[in-house]
């Protein structure tokens, strides 16, 4: 029902231009990395999740040896013009980590090469748990990885 709703949505908006509907729709990618990681949150799912599992394993190699302390890793991709909006991503996930009992615990920004690299980690204090979220931003795509801690 929540398909349909969104598909509805899409659709009514796609008469204002493909550029907004094309935004609108990367972004509800941005609730659904977090609906991945936590049964508990209800969010709308997206359909930019990238589901080859050997591409996600190659952006989890970009954490290096911290790599093995985490599992289930998941990667989304924005793109386009949705691409510009990275920083509105990371912000909605923050809140919606936010909203479930996750807060962020701490973060490292670096650039490598081209690539701007952001490690975020949250915890929930309630229930021990642990998320990562790694955001690579590239001339023309971002990437986020999601993944729960060991």
């Amino acid at each position: 029902m929540k398909l349909i709703r969104w598909l509805l949505a899409v659709t009514v908006l796609s008469s204002f231009g493909a550029a907004v509907a094309q935004t609108l729709a990367e972004m509800v990618v941005v609730t659904s990395i977090v609906g991945t990681l936590d049964s508990s949150i209800r969010l709308p799912s997206g359909s930019f999740q990238v589901t080859n599992p050997k591409y996600a394993s190659e952006f989890a190699d970009l954490l290096g040896a911290d790599k093995s302390k985490y599992t289930n890793y998941t990667l989304y991709v924005a793109s386009g013009l949705a691409a510009k909006l990275a920083t509105n991503y990371v912000g909605d996930l923050m809140t919606g980590f936010a909203v479930s009992g996750y807060f962020e615990v701490s973060r490292v920004e670096t650039k490598v090469g081209a690539d701007l690299r952001t490690r975020i980690e949250f915890n929930n204090a309630d229930t021990n748990k642990n998320l990562l979220l790694l955001v690579v931003r590239r001339a023309d795509r971002v990437y986020f990885l999601v993944a729960a801690k060991k």
